[in-house]
């Protein structure tokens, strides 16, 4: 019995986490690392691991039938192209006997498209930043530019004016423009089952923030975001685990945008007592989630992502 976790690259945390936390309740369970490149850390560093290719290289069938090929039965994605190309093969996987929990294509496609994101959560009355491609949808304020399809800080200017903004947009690809809100700035990760019901939340506040990960983040009182996140995760459709941004405004939390995929800062969420993993373990051997309690720890836990030599023997 294998989980495979892709696009492992140097996430060796991550790895080590999931591994915990199945070894909590499934300890019969292999912890497999993949990805595309075959120097990078986790080759190095993790066993087992196995080589995929690139998923733009090949066609689907090959890659879903190498990882069925290896027995996996859950499927943990970790970067958004990832998420949607398996949610894209969701059908295919299952038919092998491999669960991703993730939501489907459409439901993945919104995440990863910031305006389209915004229109289906502002459609639901779900606040959520507004979102346009003209740069002076501010009425005079401050913008935030940045690219419409991608995550972190590539292509991303802020608190600019709308000519500034519209000057920088030139550089990007597809641009879209955002009012620029001040306020505290938090990462929220959450897990839907696949029947609809949220098995538990954990925010945490983005600290320090490097190339878009959270390099220091602390845990706060979920409370006053739990339906915000409910009614979002519903709105587009997502299962399984999610991290959703959020900055905290005058008039309460406005979502920023959704990566539809475990976090690499989502460790912390573990910690917390969010029991992501067992839970998707429990659904793809075709059991109630439920069953796995999430017992949250009290707020106040914080995550420094430093770097970590690793040191061990290798065989001659």
């Amino acid at each position: 019995m294998q989980a495979l976790v892709t696009s492992a690259s140097r996430k060796l945390p991550l790895l080590r986490a999931v591994a915990a936390q199945l070894g909590e309740s499934a300890t019969e369970v292999v912890v497999v690392a993949a990805d595309a490149n075959p120097q990078c850390v986790a080759a190095y560093a993790w066993q087992p691991f196995v080589l995929l290719p690139r998923l733009a290289d090949v066609a689907p069938s090959t890659v879903v039938d190498a990882i069925a090929v290896l027995g996996v039965e859950l499927l943990i994605p970790t970067s958004d192209a990832d998420a949607l190309f398996f949610a894209e093969q969701r059908e295919e996987l299952a038919a092998r006997g491999v669960w991703c929990p993730t939501g489907d294509q459409p439901s993945v496609t919104r995440c990863l498209d910031k305006l389209a994101f915004a229109e289906v959560l502002a459609d639901a009355g779900v606040p959520a930043i507004p979102t346009s491609l003209d740069p002076a949808m501010a009425a005079g304020g401050r913008v935030v530019v940045k690219e419409r399809f991608g995550a972190g800080s590539r292509g991303l200017l802020v608190d600019a004016t709308p000519a500034d903004a519209a000057a920088f947009a030139e550089s990007l690809v597809e641009p879209v423009f955002q009012p620029f809100i001040r306020g505290r700035e938090v990462s929220i990760d959450a897990y839907r089952s696949r029947d609809g019901r949220l098995l538990g939340t954990v925010v945490r506040t983005r600290d320090v923030v490097v190339g878009g990960e959270s390099q220091v983040t602390t845990t706060v009182d979920p409370e006053p975001y739990l339906a915000l996140v409910e009614q979002a995760l519903t709105e587009l459709g997502l299962t399984g685990h999610a991290v959703l941004q959020a900055i905290d405004g005058p008039q309460g939390p406005v979502l920023v945008e959704c990566n539809p995929r475990v976090g690499g800062a989502s460790t912390l969420s573990f910690a917390a007592g969010l029991r992501s993993i067992a839970w998707a373990w429990s659904e793809a051997q075709g059991q109630d989630p439920a069953v796995v309690p999430f017992v949250a720890q009290d707020p106040g836990l914080r995550l420094v992502r430093a770097p970590a030599d690793e040191i061990g023997r290798i065989d001659p």
